[in-house]
Protein backbone atom coordinates (compact mmCIF):
# COMPACT_ATOMS: atom_id res chain seq x y z
CA UNK A 1 0.00 0.00 0.00
CA UNK A 2 3.06 2.53 0.73
CA UNK A 3 4.29 2.15 -2.59
CA UNK A 4 0.64 3.18 -4.10
CA UNK A 5 0.38 6.00 -1.95
CA UNK A 6 3.83 7.17 -2.95
CA UNK A 7 2.86 6.76 -6.56
CA UNK A 8 0.28 8.72 -6.34
CA UNK A 9 1.73 11.51 -3.90
CA UNK A 10 4.47 11.37 -6.98
CA UNK A 11 2.44 11.54 -9.87
CA UNK A 12 0.11 14.56 -8.21
CA UNK A 13 3.88 16.36 -7.61
CA UNK A 14 5.02 16.19 -11.53
CA UNK A 15 1.51 16.85 -12.76
CA UNK A 16 2.46 20.39 -10.93
CA UNK A 17 5.56 20.70 -12.51
CA UNK A 18 7.84 19.45 -9.88
CA UNK A 19 10.92 17.28 -10.99
CA UNK A 20 10.70 15.04 -8.15
CA UNK A 21 14.09 12.67 -7.85
CA UNK A 22 14.47 10.45 -5.09
CA UNK A 23 17.53 9.39 -3.56
CA UNK A 24 19.58 12.37 -3.84
CA UNK A 25 20.51 13.94 -1.04
CA UNK A 26 20.29 18.09 -1.42
CA UNK A 27 21.97 20.92 0.67
CA UNK A 28 20.69 23.67 -0.55
CA UNK A 29 17.87 25.59 -3.15
CA UNK A 30 18.97 28.10 -4.89
CA UNK A 31 15.35 30.58 -5.40
CA UNK A 32 14.20 31.68 -8.78
CA UNK A 33 13.36 35.47 -7.73
CA UNK A 34 9.70 34.73 -8.11
CA UNK A 35 9.03 32.73 -4.96
CA UNK A 36 9.78 29.56 -6.57
CA UNK A 37 12.46 27.10 -6.75
CA UNK A 38 15.60 27.59 -9.90
CA UNK A 39 17.98 24.63 -8.57
CA UNK A 40 18.75 22.36 -6.57
CA UNK A 41 22.69 22.17 -4.44
CA UNK A 42 24.04 18.83 -4.10
CA UNK A 43 27.00 17.73 -2.51
CA UNK A 44 28.01 14.90 -5.30
CA UNK A 45 27.60 17.72 -7.95
CA UNK A 46 24.32 18.03 -10.22
CA UNK A 47 21.74 15.34 -10.22
CA UNK A 48 21.98 12.78 -13.09
CA UNK A 49 19.52 13.09 -15.89
CA UNK A 50 16.20 10.89 -14.25
CA UNK A 51 15.55 7.75 -16.27
CA UNK A 52 12.02 7.14 -15.05
CA UNK A 53 9.84 8.90 -17.73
Amino acid sequence: MRRQIGAVAADLQRGHGVDLRCGVTVSSLEGDGDGGCAAPTCPTGPPSTPTWR
